[in-house]
């Protein structure tokens, strides 16, 4: 591409990872910023919202062939929406996009999709990654699996899950080994470019000092930021102990079951799962997510975390994480 988008504010992207924050983020920060005009799935203008989404799922999934006959037209998107960006507000002093499908199991892979964004966007733009201890995290990736599951149907078994994730080419227990793959984001974008928030921190950091690191990383007001930190309602999108036992129970039953009575199960379940939706208590897997990563996978993760730590100067075995 031999133009790039005009951004004449400074752009940060929100790549994910998913179950890392990223609502609160996107509902409660980016969105609410008075200096941020905000573009993904919760920014207000529905304009912007399905324009936006549209752009960022053809960088995100669109096979090579693809995304080269959409490229013109992605691009066409985003100056639109850079340039209207401007008009929103005249406080706003930075632009904000952030879609977790950027960093995705099932997404293209993040160096593909960096790439992307950059022949879009040139060597200007900042990139922020939200991250969670990956053993922590692959099981509320599955949780949330799960929940689809009670709805609609899918793996209901973690093991059957697994082996599922693990088909894809680009899969959840890839994404786990972080530090190989902000290393090379790094790469692309440049080391000061990039700003790595662990979950733990970031949304729990009663110092605030992440936060406003964050705030000096996007270049928008520190005070803010932090007032919206502290007002932030943490949504829980993830699925109740007493909703996952339902859920588990419709599923062992619902396999000795014939149709109609399955349909019976299935219905006095979901009923059931109604009045207790608001379990007071997360979900957690039978057994141990660690027996489902290979000695060799666990061995990269601790060294990776541990690169990691050095490179973000946080002590992330503090944080949980295994090193």
């Amino acid at each position: 591409m031999d133009e790039f988008v005009s951004t004449e504010l400074p752009l940060t992207v929100h790549v994910g990872l998913p179950r890392t924050g990223t609502t609160c983020l996107q509902r409660q920060i980016f969105a609410k910023h008075s200096d941020i005009r905000y573009l993904g799935k919760h920014c207000t203008s529905r304009e912007a919202r399905l324009n936006s989404l549209k752009a960022l799922r053809a960088v995100a999934h669109l096979s090579d062939a693809e995304y080269e006959d959409s490229r013109a037209s992605v691009s066409s998107c985003w100056s639109d929406l850079l340039g209207s960006a401007k008009l929103v507000r005249p406080s706003q002093t930075a632009v904000t996009i952030s879609f977790e499908d950027l960093y995705h199991p099932g997404s293209r892979d993040p160096i593909t999709v960096m790439t992307r964004l950059r022949n879009v966007f040139g060597p200007g733009f900042r990139v922020l990654v939200s991250i969670r201890n990956q053993f922590r995290w692959i099981e509320s990736l599955y949780l949330c699996s799960f929940r689809e599951f009670t709805v609609k149907g899918g793996q209901a078994n973690f093991g059957d899950w697994s082996a599922d994730e693990r088909k894809k080419e680009w899969n959840a227990f890839a994404c786990c080994d972080y530090w190989p793959m902000i290393k090379s984001l790094a790469g692309i974008v440049g080391r000061e470019s990039i700003f790595v928030a662990p979950m733990e921190l970031l949304i729990k950091d009663s110092k605030a000092a992440l936060q406003k690191d964050l705030s000096v990383f996007m270049r928008v007001g520190v005070e803010e930021t932090l007032r919206l930190f502290n007002d932030a309602v943490v949504e829980n999108e993830g699925i109740g102990e007493m909703d996952y036992v339902l859920g588990r129970s419709q599923h062992l039953a619902a396999e000795a079951l014939p149709g109609i009575q399955k349909k019976v199960l299935s219905y006095l379940l979901a009923r059931i799962r109604e009045q207790t939706s608001a379990s007071p208590m997360k979900a957690r897997i039978p057994g141990d997510v660690r027996e489902y990563f290979s000695i060799e996978e666990r061995l990269a993760i601790a060294r990776g975390n541990k690169g990691l730590s050095d490179y973000t100067g946080l002590d992330l075995e503090q944080l949980g994480y295994p090193i």
